[in-house]
């Protein structure tokens, strides 16, 4: 008890300084790509696949206090915040190659 009571006053009286705490925090996420122009045709490609748009989708996660946004590539010119939604936020484990999320944030 007495060992308790000594580290408890120790890290008290010197200002322990969480190794979580950052003053670079973020609430995005972001993934490299890179955009090619060819021959007046713009594509897109990350981690080795080729994506014909990027798109960027809004909306509001259930239970949400407010609006995210998320940037994809995709083949798919209409695809869906809650197709995106799902699969960044979803347990599944399967690999998907329809698209890719290359940045995530919330809306200002």
């Amino acid at each position: 008890m007495k060992k308790i009571l000594l580290l408890l006053i120790l890290f008290t009286v010197s200002g322990c300084k969480s190794d979580f705490a950052s003053d670079n925090t973020s609430d995005e996420y972001k993934v490299s790509y890179e955009e090619i122009n060819e021959n007046g045709t713009s594509y897109y490609e990350s981690n080795g696949k080729t994506y014909k748009y990027c798109v960027t989708v809004t909306g509001r996660s259930n239970n949400a206090l407010g609006d995210t946004y998320f940037k994809v590539l995709t083949n798919d010119k209409v695809i869906s915040f809650n197709t995106v939604n799902d699969r960044f936020f979803g347990s599944g484990t399967a690999h998907f190659d329809d698209f890719v999320i290359v940045e995530y944030g919330v809306v200002d």
